[in-house]
């Protein structure tokens, strides 16, 4: 009796991945016949969180508390399966779906504010047919003008499929990423799950260079990582690396600085490790091997000089700043501050509140 009650245990034992997925599907299922039932607004909206019931909220959270779930199960699992498949699906249709809900009430477009300028600048586009000559960073112009020609949506719908898309591209380069820095599997999936929720609020819904080239770090990163690998170091790696630099150094400034400073220091803490663990006698070789990786910033820095200084707009700025650090003619932006907390005359803790 004790040793048939001993065989059964492992064979009736609850897949957690199983049940977590199940709910998972019955949650977003549900999520979407209430999004069905529910009519579009049909005025100005202050918040579109009080157009849905509050169960519609809990599904939402349940499912993509569940796809995280998988995934955390996955990651510390001794015996790894093809669950953490299941998880990463989940998470990407329920945070598709959240975002993609102002389409869904059909709003005549969202968000406002500087996406407002970037669609003005996509239709200049669309009925000139060339880039305007003070557009310094037109990749995300094009890229929304190829999308309202090949889908043949409006600037709304068009928008909406920008942003939704930008998540699920930082989502699935996080984990690219986390299994070539990773040693094991459980590593890069516990990076893929902490990566899950919308970590940066509201500006996942923002269209705007600056964002889609901050999504787009991950994957340049992956890249540079698997151009560094023994194994992984090919002629296609490297072009990769080079032609998506390029790009993101168009696509937005600031990011594109960002990415030239990472790269420095990335290549200059491998050579010192390499000249500090090699000795002496093999100097020359992390020298060469400096070079070469100080290739990509190289090409960023010249191509960002070339074209953002061509651009009277970029000139005034870097002017500004170095008028400022040299001459200090401006306020400090922590002593603004300062001014206004004093002229509020908030008590500490309202300040800290």
């Amino acid at each position: 009796m004790t040793e048939s009650a001993s065989i059964a245990t492992p064979r009736h034992r609850v897949n957690i991945d199983k049940v977590l997925t199940l709910t998972a599907f019955v949650c977003l299922l549900a999520a979407l016949i209430v999004i069905a039932r529910t009519p579009p607004a049909t005025g100005y909206e202050l918040t579109i969180y009080h157009a849905y019931p509050s169960y519609f909220w809990l599904f939402i959270i349940v499912s993509s508390a569940s796809g995280i779930g998988i995934l955390l199960h996955q990651a510390f699992a001794k015996q790894k399966s093809g669950w953490w498949l299941a998880g990463l699906l989940i998470v990407i249709l329920t945070n598709s779906i959240f975002l993609g809900l102002p389409y869904f009430r059909g709003y005549a477009f969202f968000p406002g504010g500087d996406a407002m300028s970037h669609i003005g600048r996509m239709k200049d586009m669309l009925a000139t047919g060339y880039i305007h000559p003070d557009n310094f960073y037109p990749v995300v112009h094009i890229l929304g003008v190829s999308l309202l020609e090949i889908t043949g949506l409006n600037e709304a719908a068009t928008a909406n499929l920008l942003f939704v898309s930008w998540y699920i591209v930082f989502l699935l380069s996080v984990y690219i990423l986390a299994t070539v820095l990773s040693e094991e599997r459980g590593q890069a999936l516990l990076i893929t799950a902490l990566a899950a929720p919308l970590i940066f609020s509201s500006l996942h819904t923002l269209i705007h260079p600056s964002m889609l080239s901050l999504f787009m770090v991950p994957l340049l990163l992956y890249f540079y990582h698997r151009k560094q690998s023994v194994h992984h170091s090919k002629p296609a790696t490297a072009l990769a690396l080079i032609l998506l630099a390029i790009v993101m150094t168009f696509i937005h400034p600031v990011t594109a600085l960002f990415a030239i400073s990472l790269f420095l220091t990335l290549n200059l803490a491998g050579f010192l490790y390499r000249r500090v663990a090699s000795g002496r006698q093999l100097a020359t070789e992390a020298s060469t091997a400096m070079m070469r990786s100080f290739n990509t910033p190289l090409i960023m820095f010249a191509v960002f000089f070339l074209w953002y200084f061509s651009y009277a707009a970029i000139q005034r700025s870097i002017k500004a700043v170095n008028d400022f650090l040299l001459y200090g003619d401006r306020t400090p932006l922590a002593e603004g501050q300062l001014e206004t907390l004093a002229m509020a005359e908030l008590t500490m803790f309202q300040t800290v509140e």
